[in-house]
């Protein structure tokens, strides 16, 4: 088991994975340090359960590499990392305790990895990690804008959504467009409202029926099943929820003819991207379009002004139409052209990083 965990990390040009157990707290834990080329490692941290360790692991290594790509495609200064914690065993285990040790296990790695808010994970627990390392960003005393990133991550995603629907459709608004959301969390609502005020129609779906009832009641969404949104008669699909969605089975169903949406790793496998292709349907890389929340995280951890911020996540729309274009141009899916386009730059990095230190 450990021999393929170690082949996994040097295939995907894994630079470290530390694992830390704390009895006295019930903390186990792991962190991923995908690159620092180009500056340190940042990404959230995620609390859930795990079936197994193995899971775990794979798990905590696709998602720092994805955000070593993200960091890339966004043009920022950082390297992709990760952490997940277990869930600790029973009902009272005491959640600031588990906090204060994940900080101190940050605080060891001295600086190579940055961690931040992620699915399980609030600005409170940020706050009891600040105690501990100062190598955190998303609490309540940062200084420039909200301190949960959904709002700019859902700005991100409308943004490469508007590029997606600009190359497919030939229309500059979503006035007269239908959009199936997949999800209806902290960043699905958020882009569900802009989408409402740019003039779409919506079509929502949730494990939590309060969210869905919300999106009706309030935006005057048609609702759907979970099994059923896969079906629903609209020109967008946008997964924002649990990634994996887009399979061999699902992608036959879709009526869509645009994707793009927040949830991470979207494809249940790497053929499905071509699967997606041969229906001629597009989609805007999941990692370019919902890199809002980075580059918010980033920018507030380097204490940059809200007006830049906003303006660098305006910046996905271009940044997904190129990557659209080259990727008509060469005939590839969308997501082997943005996997290109980020390793190239990576490659740039190192070339120019060796040539400096010689």
């Amino acid at each position: 088991m450990y021999e393929e965990w170690m082949k996994d990390c040097l295939d995907k040009g894994f630079g470290e994975l530390h694992a830390k157990f704390d009895p006295k707290t019930g903390l186990r834990c792991l962190i991923a340090i995908h690159d620092t080329t180009a500056g340190p490692s940042l990404g959230g941290c995620r609390l859930r359960q795990y079936d197994s360790t193995s899971s775990a692991v794979e798990d905590v290594l696709r998602l720092a590499r994805g955000m070593t790509l993200k960091s890339l495609m966004a043009g920022l200064p950082l390297g992709g990392g990760k952490s997940v914690i277990w869930v600790p065993e029973g009902k009272n285990w005491d959640r600031k305790a588990l906090f204060e040790a994940f900080g101190d296990f940050v605080e060891s790695l001295d600086g190579q990895y940055i961690t931040a808010v992620d699915m399980g994970t609030n600005v409170e627990d940020m706050d009891v990690i600040a105690q501990r390392t100062s190598y955190v960003t998303c609490t309540s005393k940062v200084s420039v804008g909200p301190s949960d990133p959904s709002s700019l991550t859902a700005l991100g995603v409308f943004c490469g959504m508007k590029a997606a629907v600009e190359a497919q459709l030939s229309k500059t608004s979503f006035e007269g467009l239908t959009v199936a959301v997949q999800g209806v969390g902290h960043v699905g609502l958020k882009l569900c409202k802009l989408l409402k005020d740019d003039g779409a129609k919506l079509i929502v779906c949730d494990a939590n029926p309060e969210a869905v009832d919300f999106c009706a009641n309030e935006l005057g969404a048609q609702t759907s099943t979970l099994e059923d949104i896969y079906d629903a008669k609209a020109e967008i699909f946008s997964p924002c929820a649990v990634g994996g969605t887009l399979s061999e089975k699902t992608i036959k169903r879709l009526n869509a003819t645009v994707v793009a949406g927040a949830a991470n790793n979207q494809l249940a496998t790497p053929k499905d991207a071509f699967r997606l292709q041969d229906k001629g349907i597009i989609v805007a890389p999941d990692y370019v379009i919902n890199s809002g929340g980075i580059i918010h995280v980033a920018y507030q951890y380097q204490q940059a002004s809200e007006e830049a911020i906003v303006q660098k996540v305006h910046e996905i729309f271009e940044t997904t139409r190129t990557v659209l274009q080259r990727a008509k141009d060469e005939g590839l899916p969308p997501s082997e052209v943005a996997d290109k386009i980020a390793l190239e730059r990576l490659s740039d990095l190192k070339k120019n990083k060796e040539a400096s230190s010689e």
